[in-house]
């Protein structure tokens, strides 16, 4: 069974989505406490845009293993997508509490902190998984955002131009760039 939920994830890497799905529901109709399974099904459904069933997958896959922190991510992510930011945020702070070393944990708890409108708390956030993981683009474009909320100009041009020069395609911190650079 564990070779078959293996099998799933690996199809669900390579792109062959319907594949990894009957795969992973085949192996759950064998072991249906196999929490691996459910949370590849949740990313396979994710990624073929069935949200509500994947949260459904993450969820049990939690119940069956509440230390499976990528579930938990998944989930809080997708509690977030659903617009219930407290059980996102829940979610996702349990997920820290098990694995503070996450920095993808912190950045999604910043997202929804920033739904919250609790800013000085998501650059915090934001702050802790750039030091967990400097190299993270989106953080940093994420953290440009919620500086240019509270006014911080200078410190909000520095973290788009690293979302930049991190990512250069990335354009939506280039225009924000750009136009903080057009600022009298």
């Amino acid at each position: 069974v564990e070779a078959r939920g293996n099998l799933g994830a690996v199809l669900f890497k390579l792109g062959k989505l319907e594949e990894a799905r009957a795969e992973l529901e085949r192996v759950l109709r064998q072991a249906p406490d196999f929490a691996g399974a459910h949370y590849h099904l949740g990313l396979v459904l994710a990624a073929t845009g069935h949200g509500v069933e994947a949260r459904r997958q993450y969820a049990e896959a939690v119940r069956l293993d509440p230390t499976h922190a990528e579930a938990r991510l998944n989930l809080g992510i997708a509690y977030a997508q659903a617009g219930r930011l407290a059980d996102a945020q829940r979610e996702l702070e349990e997920t820290i509490r098990r694995r503070p070393e996450m920095a993808e944990a912190h950045a999604n708890l910043a997202n929804v902190l920033v739904e919250l409108g609790r800013m000085n708390d998501a650059v915090a956030s934001y702050t802790e998984a750039l030091r967990l993981r400097p190299g993270y683009a989106l953080a940093h474009y994420n953290l440009g955002n919620a500086l240019l909320q509270l006014r911080r100009w200078s410190e909000a041009r520095a973290h788009f131009a690293e979302a930049v020069r991190l990512d250069p395609g990335m354009s939506a911190a280039r225009a924000e760039l750009e136009r903080l650079d057009a600022l009298p």
